[in-house]
């Protein structure tokens, strides 16, 4: 297993820049990081939140000791 963050297709460690690497991918401004990172965000806030939701309510409910 690579002790590198970024590797490429290939398990090489990442050496190209941000940049270049991101207009690969038709990356051609910061707001598409962002549009990914929201989109990704709320798939997990989907999953996730329901059940906190209702452990938030249910501790409410539950009388003090």
């Amino acid at each position: 297993m690579s002790k590198h963050y970024l590797v490429t297709e290939r398990g090489t460690p990442f050496v190209k820049s941000f940049g270049t690497w991101f207009r690969q991918f038709g990356w051609s401004t910061a707001k598409m990081a962002t549009h990914y990172t929201r989109a990704a965000s709320r798939k997990v806030l989907a999953k996730i939140g329901p059940e906190k939701l209702l452990r938030a309510h249910m501790e409410r409910k539950t009388p003090a000791p």
